[in-house]
């Protein structure tokens, strides 16, 4: 999306959180401004008759808020360092699935913290279970090198900017949780190094079934699951 492409923008020109804070108000506004009218630019190209002049003017301060809103947000954090945005990737998992990672960021002890945007709202209790609903983040955790610290969603919502992940130890990010919060999500994990393990086998393991064909009738939530399958006479 349009604000996702304005963040990657920002952050390759500030790199790090110090560089955040340093900026003026002045400066962080203009900053955006440049950004955000080179990622509406990058979309003329291929839409002209969309992005007219009216449109170029009310995305342009849609994004500027709401960008601005979420800088705010990043100024609240321990010290980082921008490593990588949009990185590719590819995992293992039963079979082999390549991903594509918004951010990731370094933080002042070296160790890695991911980051992935989100729009619409999103809840612990998806990213974990045999079965998880939104598998992204178990699939992060099996892709980047050296220790992990936090995986996170960049929940992107306008008036309710906020990160929702977990975390090895609490505050970490404004917000989020340890895994010692979440006991009762991560099957009483006792350690970080843990929750990770267990992310590894669940993927291993749904990985697996579908490459083997597995295709029981095994409605996850009945009957809401079923609410958006084609075969439900069966």
């Amino acid at each position: 999306s349009l604000v996702h492409r304005v963040l990657e923008l920002v952050w390759q020109r500030l790199k790090s959180h110090q560089q955040l804070l340093t900026l003026t108000d002045e400066a962080l506004q203009g900053l955006v401004e440049h950004a955000v009218a080179e990622a509406i630019d990058e979309i003329a190209l291929r839409y002209p008759q969309t992005v007219t002049r009216r449109f170029r003017q009310m995305e342009s301060e849609r994004l500027c808020t709401q960008v601005l809103e979420w800088l705010a947000l990043e100024k609240q954090r321990e010290p980082f360092t921008m490593l990588e945005s949009e990185g590719q990737y590819e995992v293992s998992a039963g079979v082999r699935v390549k991903l594509k990672i918004d951010r990731i960021d370094a933080l002042a002890d070296g160790r890695k913290v991911v980051i992935d945007y989100k729009t619409g709202e999103v809840k612990p209790a998806q990213w974990f279970g045999e079965r998880p609903d939104e598998p992204q983040l178990p699939l992060y955790s099996m892709t980047v090198e050296g220790p992990i610290a936090g995986i996170v969603f960049g929940q992107l919502r306008a008036g309710n900017m906020a990160f929702s992940g977990v975390a090895e130890e609490a505050d970490l990010l404004p917000e989020v949780k340890s895994f010692e919060k979440l006991k009762k999500l991560t099957n009483e994990a006792d350690s970080w190094a843990q929750v990770l393990e267990q992310w590894q086998v669940t993927m291993e393991q749904l990985g697996q079934a579908f490459r083997d064909g597995e295709a029981t009738v095994d409605p996850k939530n009945y009957p809401g699951s079923c609410s958006y399958c084609e075969l439900k006479l069966l």
